[in-house]
């Protein structure tokens, strides 16, 4: 994590405190005053301030990682961690949340989460070592018309030595919006708990009514510093290169359509060609 990381990371650590102490104080007088015996309908006003509490009281920034399943969000990640380590393939495949913290080289591992059994028992959580990730996170079933593909674990857990996450921050990787497996709950459950969102899409298809439904659904919410990722940007270099559509052109139309959706201005919205990162981190080329 770089300095200007740092700084940032230290106000919200601040900010948070401060909050945090505030909301404690409605709670306390919340509760002085009985509020939540007199309130006969709708959400107890101590229900949510509580809620808020226990939500500040936790010492992690938790990122939310949204896109639609051809987005490109694995092989973003998997250029953050350097290697590849996340299915990333052109259909949606898994249907798996995974949560990502840090942990130390020899500490690094992946936990998975089974789903119910047909009796609607749960199976217990177990531990796997990162290469032997691909044997389990696959196509698990295919239906009968091979419409629909499933899989057997709810959630994932990577623990892994990426400096991003060193001091207190987790990257949830959400399931992939259209996913078969995922009915977008899976996914869009989590927005209201989380404390940051990167919305990740396609370059040759960042505005489709999909992703605007979406964001709004987000900032309906309450995120108004939504943080775009636009990927395949390779792709529109070449296009440019061809003499086609210059990347000017092209950020001009995405900042047109985007920047209404996010009050961090240009710096909320970053253009990335995940693979070629991706390849340049595993031959040390910076």
């Amino acid at each position: 994590m770089n300095l200007q990381s740092q700084n940032l990371y230290q106000i919200y650590n601040k900010r948070r405190s401060e909050l945090l102490a505030l909301a404690k104080n409605q709670a306390n007088i919340i509760d002085q005053i009985k509020m939540d015996d007199i309130q006969r309908e709708g959400t107890k006003q101590g229900d949510v301030v509580k809620g808020l509490v226990e939500r500040l009281s936790n010492d992690k920034l938790r990122v939310l990682i949204v896109g639609r399943f051809s987005a490109g969000k694995s092989t973003f990640i998997n250029a953050l961690i350097g290697e590849n380590l996340l299915p990333a393939t052109p259909t949606p495949t898994t249907g798996v949340l995974c949560k990502i913290s840090y942990a130390e080289e020899q500490d690094k591992k992946v936990t998975l989460y089974p789903k119910e059994d047909a009796s609607g028992g749960a199976y217990k959580p177990f531990d796997i070592t990162a290469e032997e990730l691909e044997n389990y996170i696959k196509i698990d079933h295919i239906s009968e018309d091979e419409t629909e593909v499933t899989s057997r674990y709810k959630r994932m857990e990577l623990f892994w030595p990426l400096e991003l996450c060193e001091n207190g921050v987790e990257l949830i990787d959400s399931v992939g919006l259209d996913d078969p497996d995922s009915r977008d709950s899976i996914t869009l459950d989590y927005a209201s708990s989380v404390d940051a969102v990167l919305y990740v899409m396609k370059s040759l298809d960042c505005n489709s009514k999909k992703d605007l439904d979406t964001i709004e659904l987000l900032r309906s919410l309450g995120y108004e510093s939504i943080f775009f990722i636009i990927t395949y940007y390779d792709q529109i270099k070449a296009s440019a290169e061809m003499g086609e559509q210059s990347e000017e052109d092209f950020q001009k139309i995405v900042y047109k359509s985007l920047l209404p959706l996010t009050d961090l201005g240009k710096e909320g919205i970053r253009f990335v060609d995940s693979r070629g990162a991706l390849l340049g981190r595993k031959q040390g080329n910076d």
